[in-house]
């Protein structure tokens, strides 16, 4: 399990995202990567769309 706390704003946890996106790929079957989105505003994290509850909401593979 790799746990990624993320924010939308956050310029290196952006620049992340294809490194997460290879690591998954080359580990499928051994690795989950489970992402929180730790700011306070929800609106950032569908790219300023606020559309229902985030509290559980997993990394995007």
């Amino acid at each position: 399990m790799l746990l990624d706390f993320s924010t939308f704003y956050c310029g290196w946890c952006l620049k992340a995202i294809p490194a997460l996106g290879e690591i998954k790929r080359c580990h499928n079957e051994m690795l989950e990567i489970i992402t929180f989105y730790v700011d306070k505003n929800p609106v950032g994290l569908l790219g300023g769309e606020l559309i229902g509850d985030f509290t559980n909401t997993p990394f995007a593979n």
